[in-house]
């Protein structure tokens, strides 16, 4: 991650090549780790659930912040854009905040090497989301490779294997 952000053009970014692969990485495979953490992470820390207002209100946000960044990527509008991923981003900070929240309030016994795992995914997603929204607005190359690298690599590499591997014993209960 650190050499591809190293070994990164300077100067003006190809928006839309970055945009796009950035969009699947948070759209497809970060609302999917978004939406199964803030499902099983407040019942593994015995805590309960979140209240389906906030949970159905981030996703809303979510949804519309996609719709409106790939619409105006297609359509050419940077400005759009722009404020498409900032509601994208605006919802990953709201999750890393409802589940420290969760985290802090978790007894002792609850707080695991899984849960701070996948706390620290979620901080790297939010981070990568802040990051990638910095370079939308400056234009900057590196930036977007450090925001993409940072939510393909920090959020998805770390998340997903850290809930996978939690997981793990639950689905070979069911079979």
């Amino acid at each position: 991650m650190l050499l591809a952000v190293v070994l990164a053009p300077r100067g003006e970014a190809p928006l839309g090549d970055l945009s796009y692969a950035v969009g699947a990485v948070y759209g497809v495979g970060g609302s999917l780790f978004l939406g199964a953490v803030l499902l099983y992470f407040p019942r593994w820390a015995s805590v309960g659930d979140f209240h389906y207002v906030r949970y159905t209100g981030m996703f809303v946000l979510l949804l519309a912040g996609f719709a409106l960044f790939h619409l105006s990527l297609a359509l050419g509008g940077h400005g759009g854009a722009v404020v498409g991923w900032g509601l994208v981003t605006l919802v990953w900070l709201i999750a890393l905040q409802g589940l420290w929240a969760i985290h802090r309030m978790a007894p002792a016994t609850r707080k695991g090497w899984h849960e701070r795992l996948v706390l620290i995914a979620v901080a790297l997603g939010a981070l990568g989301a802040l990051t990638f929204l910095a370079g939308m607005v400056s234009n900057e190359t590196l930036l977007l490779i450090a925001g993409r690298c940072l939510g393909v690599w920090g959020m998805l590499g770390l998340g997903w294997l850290t809930l996978m591997h939690r997981l793990h014993p639950w689905t070979f209960r069911l079979a």
